[in-house]
């Protein structure tokens, strides 16, 4: 797999399903918590990527593949959260469906110092950082893969539209890898998550172009502020 993907952390595990050599992410996801693993302390939602138990989030996929167009779907569902050290460990279990074929697929965020970055391997653990927990306008910086440096900024505050409902005030994340040929853009609500993404990149020397979609979400057990399963009638 082309390692300059995992920057895209959520992204990447939402259009990974699509593609069968995208094996050696499957079985990153730990069967039972650690040995002096906690449960997460008490306190708000986290405003990027808000990954607590009892979270669901459905979405939508079309794409480009060569001449070819296609569309999916995927559900990602938070399964567990837990303390280690330092870090904060979220667990989440991925279904894609694409090509009348569906692919189950574990996968575990990582927030530490700040940063927000996904397993690569493990054991042993290997984690790529790539982006700050939380998001302004302006802000920018950069992220070290195996296929060069890739650039990411906060380029602006836009209200977003999508089958799951209004959300104003959404961080525009772009990213771009000149050396690895990617150009994707995330719209990340505050407290929500990804509600949609935007692709261009090249898989096996055809132009990828795609967008995934925030169809429906459930929010978190327990998180009375948040609305929960959200989708238009």
């Amino acid at each position: 797999m082309r390692r300059a993907l995992v920057v895209l952390g959520l992204f990447t595990a939402l259009l990974s399903g699509c593609f069968q050599h995208f094996e050696e992410f499957r079985q990153l996801a730990p069967p039972v918590r650690p040995s002096g693993a906690t449960e997460v302390p008490p306190g708000p939602l986290p405003e990027v990527f808000p990954l607590r138990p009892g979270a669901r989030y459905d979405y939508d996929a079309h794409f480009g593949l060569g001449a070819g167009i296609f569309s999916g779907s995927a559900s990602l569902s938070v399964v567990d959260a837990y303390q280690l050290g330092d870090r904060e460990i979220d667990t989440i279990e991925l279904i894609s469906r694409y090509f009348g074929r569906s692919r189950h697929d574990p996968y575990r965020f990582v927030r530490q110092g700040g940063w927000i970055g996904l397993f690569e391997k493990a054991p042993p653990d290997k984690v790529t950082f790539f982006m700050p927990d939380h998001l302004a306008a302006g802000m920018a910086w950069d992220v070290l893969t195996g296929e060069g440096k890739g650039h990411a900024a906060v380029e602006a505050l836009d209200d977003v539209r999508v089958k799951a409902g209004d959300f104003p005030n959404t961080p525009r994340l772009h990213y771009v890898n000149p050396s690895a040929g990617e150009d994707i853009t995330l719209w990340l609500a505050p407290h929500v998550g990804l509600v949609q993404a935007d692709v261009r990149m090249t898989v096996d020397l055809l132009p990828l172009v795609g967008r995934l979609s925030l169809a429906a979400y459930q929010a978190p057990l327990g998180d009375a502020s948040s609305p929960g399963l959200s989708a238009p009638g």
